[in-house]
């Protein structure tokens, strides 16, 4: 079995182990992309960003274009495609067609909602009805539609149409540099909440904004180590009251080396959610940080796939968007209560452990291929939950 990959953006931590587990397992793997994951998170300011802007949506189609006219791939190939950029996945499957491979499209990101949501476009424009057709056209002529949560692939199917075979394969956590048991915090040491990753259009800023302006336990300190619009603005309102607090800090993004250092070092991540997002992402940041041994403090809507995790494991809170009094418990329950905190850590790294791992996520998407394969190219209908 061979899989070639299609994506604008590889490299990241978990995509690298994922392909190690893969060619373990005897799949030999081939990766299309143009950025890696570090030069695509790296801020770039004024021809840098255009360059990239153009890697990711001008030159991928082409690079694209081009590895299906020079090559002609072999009997058990599979393409497998996400959807960053949105229209990867009709560029893939145009070359699918044409030599006669069967395609897995992996639906990470869902359009037109994401950009609806985000601010970006009309819900009743053009751009949305265009990108709903597109998106409408890859879900059926896809032979199969990996989804990472189970709302999501039920937004789709009730909006788009029921895919020829259906996946929900949990998004996968980076381990290396993270696996490991947590420790308790000193008495007297805070305990540290960190943001890291993109804060952006898709996230809730104005929950943590109120919180952090009307002041937190003695106990508690933030740090935000991210990129993103919504970094930008949060730092932009809270900068003055950072340089006075001392246990707030902006610090801007993370190399790999560093964010694998911040991450072991803090015991509860901050993750946020719009609401709507539920049905539109899925922030796999939050499985990184149950293998780095964090608890999860997440701010998001409580009929989501993250809140299902929290709960499910009993790995952290649930704050629903807009709720600063529970945001206030969270953090003060996290404070004072040292030992629930590390229980939460433990439950939540041994969850990671078991469902997460790229171990894990490998053997489920060889599993959903060599089904693929079996069906090719007669194709059938089937639902999994895995």
């Amino acid at each position: 079995m061979e899989f070639v990959i299609f994506t604008a953006v590889g490299g990241a931590p978990f995509f690298e182990r994922m392909v190690e587990e893969l060619r373990r397992d005897g799949v030999v793997v081939h990766v299309e992309c143009v950025l890696t994951d570090e030069e695509y998170r790296r801020p770039v300011r004024g021809p840098g960003r255009w360059w990239r802007r153009w890697l990711a949506f001008g030159y991928l189609p082409w690079r694209c274009l081009l590895y299906f006219a020079t090559h002609r791939p072999r009997p058990g190939t599979l393409f497998l495609v996400t959807t960053a950029p949105f229209y990867l996945p009709a560029v893939v499957g145009f070359g699918a067609r044409i030599h006669q491979v069967p395609v897995i499209c992996l639906l990470h990101d869902l359009y037109p909602e994401a950009l609806v949501l985000a601010g970006v476009i009309s819900p009743d424009g053009v751009p949305a009805t265009v990108l709903a057709a597109l998106t409408r056209g890859v879900v059926r002529s896809s032979d199969a539609v990996v989804y990472l949560g189970r709302r999501l692939r039920d937004h789709v199917q009730r909006e788009y149409g029921p895919a020829r075979r259906t996946a929900v394969i949990p998004p996968g956590a980076a381990e290396e540099g993270l696996h490991m048991a947590p420790q308790k915090v000193p008495t007297g040491a805070p305990v540290r909440f960190l943001y890291s990753g993109t804060l952006g259009r898709m996230h809730d800023i104005g929950t943590l904004e109120r919180y952090l302006a009307m002041g937190f336990p003695e106990g508690a300190e933030f740090r935000f180590q991210a990129s993103g619009s919504g970094y930008a603005e949060l730092r932009r309102r809270l900068g003055a009251l950072a340089a006075r607090a001392g246990r707030l800090n902006f610090d801007g993004p993370l190399g790999d080396r560093e964010w694998r250092e911040a991450m072991t070092q803090a015991e509860v991540a901050i993750v946020t959610m719009k609401p709507g997002a539920e049905c539109v992402i899925f922030p796999s940041k939050c499985l990184s940080a149950l293998m780095a041994g964090q608890a999860l403090l997440a701010i998001c809507p409580v009929e989501s796939d993250l809140a299902d995790i929290v709960r499910d494991y009993d790995c952290g809170w649930v704050v629903p968007p807009g709720d600063v009094d529970a945001l206030h418990a969270a953090v003060t329950a996290a404070v004072t209560d040292r030992s629930g905190l590390q229980g939460r850590r433990r439950r939540g790294l041994d969850a990671a452990q078991a469902f997460f791992g790229s171990r894990r996520v490998a053997a489920q998407l060889g599993q959903e291929a060599a089904a693929v394969l079996a069906a090719w190219p007669k194709g059938g209908s089937t639902t999994r939950e895995i």
